[in-house]
C-alpha cells in the first residue's frame, strides 16, 4: 500500500537526488486511474487518501510499486521512512494538480526543472476527478 509522507521529509529526500519524480504516468493498477484497471481499495480508503493529499499543502504519495523504505512505528504517525527507490505516484500527483493542491516538494521540483507540471497535466483524462472522491 502506498504511503503518505510530509513535504519536509520529501524535501530531504529530493536533496539526495533520489529521482522522486521519475514516474511520468500512472502504473497499470494505480488507484487514481479512472478505468477498470485501477486497484480496488478498501471502502473509503481512496477517499481518505484523496482528502489527506489535498489538505493543507498536501502530502506526496508514493507509488506502491516503488516502496523500498522501512517501517518504524516510532517514526511519524505513518510508521514509514522512505527508501531510495521510492517515487511519487504520478496518478496521485496528477490528481493533486487537477484539484489545485500541489505538494511543496512538487512545487520545488517544478521550479528547479526536476519535473514538469505539463507531464502531469497531460494525465488529467486518465485519472479520477476530485469531485468523484472528495
Amino acid at each position: 500500500m502506498p504511503k503518505l509522507v510530509s513535504s519536509p521529509e520529501l524535501s530531504e529526500l529530493a536533496m539526495k537526488d533520489r529521482q522522486l519524480f521519475k514516474l511520468k504516468k500512472p502504473c497499470a493498477n494505480c488507484p487514481f486511474r479512472n478505468d477498470d484497471q485501477a486497484i480496488e481499495l478498501a471502502p473509503g480508503r481512496l477517499e481518505d487518501i484523496a482528502s489527506e493529499i489535498t489538505s493543507g499543502d498536501g502530502k506526496a504519495f508514493f507509488c506502491h510499486k516503488t516502496l523500498s523504505g522501512e517501517r518504524d512505528d516510532e517514526y511519524e504517525e505513518e510508521g514509514y521512512y522512505p527508501g531510495e527507490k521510492d517515487a511519487v505516484c504520478a496518478g496521485a500527483l496528477a490528481f493533486q494538480i487537477k484539484h489545485g493542491r500541489i505538494p511543496i516538494v512538487a512545487r520545488f521540483a517544478f521550479m528547479t526543472g526536476e519535473a514538469k507540471v505539463e507531464d502531469y497535466e497531460a494525465l488529467f483524462d486518465r485519472i479520477i476527478s476530485p469531485e468523484d472522491v472528495l
